[in-house]
């Protein structure tokens, strides 16, 4: 009995020793990671924001604004490069981006027909076009803004913000007070 109780502390002893020295591995400083900016980042991300309502709307206007700028930059140098624009801007934002003409309003449903019922009416009527942040829902926002093609309204960018994500991008420098 007392030779297998023996048999099995060695055995556990040699899986134990096995596993620390294959533990010993390379860790992520080794590996020329920046774990000081690495912690920083988990310890600001972890950060509870205070958010008002007016700043999350008013940064959301801000980066719909710049994205818009830049997606309309790309829609008339090169078609080509529009998706890749897209593609960029939804990840960095965590947004989904719509290109809607004109033409094809009756695909659209809910909110974002009735945005792009209301930019074709201003239009009829010669007013200006303008961006617009509207709330889907507590979670959801919708950004809209004409685009040009020829100098004349094509149709509109719809930008669809996730509350949750924006809150997780937002540096607080950038917030107005």
């Amino acid at each position: 009995m007392e030779i297998i109780t023996l048999l099995k502390r060695v055995f556990v002893g040699i899986i134990g020793t096995a596993l620390l020295a294959g533990c010993a591995c390379e860790t992520l400083k080794d590996k020329g990671y920046d774990t000081k900016a690495i912690a920083q980042a988990v310890k600001n991300r972890n950060k509870l924001k205070h958010i008002k309502e007016e700043q999350l709307s008013s940064w959301m206007l801000d980066k719909g604004k710049l994205m818009s700028v830049q997606l309309q930059k790309a829609y008339l140098k090169q078609q080509g490069r529009l998706q890749k624009v897209q593609d960029s801007l939804s990840k960095a934002y965590a947004v989904e981006i719509k290109q809607v003409f004109w033409k094809d309003s009756t695909q659209l449903t809910g909110k974002p027909r009735e945005v792009l019922q209301a930019y074709l009416y201003a239009q009829a009527q010669n007013q200006s076009l303008q961006e617009n942040i509207q709330v889907l829902s507590h979670e959801n926002f919708l950004f809209s803004q004409p685009f040009q093609e020829e100098s004349q309204m094509a149709g509109v960018w719809l930008i669809y913000f996730s509350r949750k994500e924006a809150v997780l991008r937002i540096d607080p420098k950038e917030l107005k007070p």
